[in-house]
């Protein structure tokens, strides 16, 4: 089973869990994924059973959670073949919400899998849009008729930033910030996010489609 609620999931776990040994309890997870109505955390619970049953998390007590790398589905799937279809067909300057449009699947995931496609060099970009990048197939995409399939994880950019947000979350539900090295750990943390996010002036990105 994937969907982005459960790739979301997944990263909360990782990044709260990163060898595998430690464990993390359902307020935390909420906390990180943002969740704050009782029935979005039943329906998180729903999902960490689901997760058990394939193996990825383990309930070593009340609430409380233990998660089990490697053992996440391959990402291999009819959405992959119909983004690939979409994207071999089209001219120079399609762009991603078109891909999501003819392949029905997400934009989200074909974000995902654009990004995995160009740092292979099956596409690359051809010019923008507005907000929004215009891409192209490559040579070496037009020659590969089969689906290229992306590894188990693709390469997420904002991991530090994610394991960041969630140590912050964690530091601020289990230690007491007013404790200087809680202060220290909690600095830590937010320098991450700062280096990425806080530009200034000329500094500042362009913000174009995902």
């Amino acid at each position: 089973m994937r969907s982005d609620a459960m790739d979301a999931l997944r990263a909360a776990l990782r990044a709260f869990c990163p060898t595998g040994k430690e464990t993390v309890t359902v307020p935390q997870l909420a906390e990180a994924l943002g969740l704050t109505t009782e029935s979005q955390k039943q329906l998180l619970r729903r999902r960490l059973l689901i997760l058990a049953t394939r193996g990825e998390t383990e309930k070593v007590g009340r609430g409380v959670w233990l998660f089990i790398p490697g053992k996440e589905p391959s990402r291999r799937g009819e959405s992959y073949v119909r983004m690939w279809r979409a994207i071999r067909i089209q001219s120079v300057g399609w762009k991603r919400q078109d891909i999501a449009l003819i392949a029905r699947v997400d934009a989200t995931a074909v974000g995902r899998y654009t990004r995995w496609l160009e740092s292979e060099g099956y596409i690359a970009k051809s010019g923008q849009e507005g907000n929004a990048n215009l891409w192209r197939t490559t040579a070496k995409g037009r020659d590969h008729r089969q689906t290229p399939w992306p590894p188990v994880d693709i390469p997420d950019p904002y991991e530090d930033e994610r394991k960041a947000t969630a140590q912050l979350c964690r530091i601020l539900l289990l230690e007491d910030p007013d404790k200087p090295r809680t202060r220290n750990r909690i600095q830590e943390q937010l320098a991450v996010l700062t280096a990425r996010f806080c530009t200034t002036g000329a500094d500042t990105p362009q913000i174009t489609e995902a």
